[in-house]
């Protein structure tokens, strides 16, 4: 299959949007959806990949337990009151980490860089010469 009519479409796509890549996105999307050739010869190249996902995710839907989806959501068993309070005491907590505070995060178990290792840095950093500036 030939690629020049999609390219077509793709040029002329980035015409009607002035360049820009994600409005030429919609128009392509929106044409190729009542365009099958232009559909065809824009999933071509990728149509393996695609029959892998829809197979995969079809096998994946048999094997996976169905998800139980409510017709409507459960009513909250509290005060909406206490329940905002409680979800900021939660966010206020002592291991929130807080914007700009690295130290508030709770603790990630690396070890401090041992005065050695603080040493061999410095040591390296000394000895380092700046690379000559190109003219």
């Amino acid at each position: 299959m030939s690629w020049n009519y999609a390219r077509h479409a793709v040029l002329e796509a980035l015409k009607k949007s002035k360049g820009s890549a994600a409005k030429a996105q919609k128009i392509l999307a929106e044409q190729a959806l009542s365009d099958n050739r232009l559909l065809a010869e824009l999933a071509q190249p990728h149509l393996k990949g695609i029959i892998a996902h829809a197979i995969s995710k079809v096998i994946y839907d048999q094997t996976a337990p169905p998800e139980d989806h409510p017709e409507e959501p459960e009513a909250i068993d509290m005060p909406l009151d206490t329940f905002g309070r409680e979800l900021l005491g939660a966010l206020k907590g002592r291991n929130t980490p807080k914007f700009g505070q690295e130290d508030a995060a709770p603790p990630t178990g690396h070890k401090p860089a041992s005065k050695a290792h603080i040493d061999a840095i410095k040591k390296m950093a000394a000895t380092h010469k700046p690379m000559p500036k190109k003219k």
